[in-house]
């Protein structure tokens, strides 16, 4: 049997586990303020794609398609400030289990981890398109040549990047996607 991307039975229910403090972008912009045409990409603030089978296959579009949105929204908050962040994916495979596995997973709990354990930067952990067991190690890992003969030891303190608040629009229409982009 093949390996699927998508399972939206680790889906968690969005109402038990989105968390939104601030009223949502549609509630206050006007539909008729809205530009016809608007990308930010030609703002030059997106952050690059991803390889989800480099270097191996592994089902996670669930997986890449979250963290390219969190890495987009950090660029766009940052204002496109360098240095640009790069979410580690890999410790989501390790620790975020309940998000999902390179047998797929689901967006959703990609956004709880994040709010509760935080993600760190990909020098922590490179994308190894594999299953790892959650470990100190396998949260944020440095390897010394000149130690221990080039054992692969945890990092003690290291930057975590977190969401506030997060949640989904059910049903949306046109005008709400746009004003939740713009």
């Amino acid at each position: 049997m093949a390996a699927r991307c998508y399972l939206p039975e680790l889906a968690p229910d969005p109402a038990d586990v989105a968390f939104v403090r601030s009223p949502p972008p549609h509630t206050y912009t006007p539909e008729d303020t809205l530009p016809a045409t608007w990308s930010w990409a030609a703002q030059g603030v997106l952050t690059p794609m991803l390889n989800q089978h480099i270097p191996a296959y592994c089902g996670s579009c669930w997986l890449h398609g979250s963290i390219s949105t969190l890495m987009d929204r950090i660029k766009i908050k940052r204002n496109a400030a360098w240095p640009e962040v790069v979410l580690a994916r890999q410790v989501i495979l390790n620790c975020g289990q309940e998000a999902g596995t390179c047998q797929g997973g689901s967006d959703l709990g990609v956004y709880k981890y994040a709010k509760d354990e935080g993600i760190p930067d990909e020098t922590c952990q490179q994308y190894e398109a594999r299953d790892y067991n959650c470990s100190a190690k396998r949260t944020c890992m440095n390897c010394d040549p000149q130690q221990d003969g080039g054992q692969c030891y945890p990092v003690q303190r290291y930057t975590k990047y977190f969401v506030e608040e997060w949640g989904t629009l059910t049903n949306a229409s046109v005008a709400q996607i746009k004003a939740e982009l713009f």
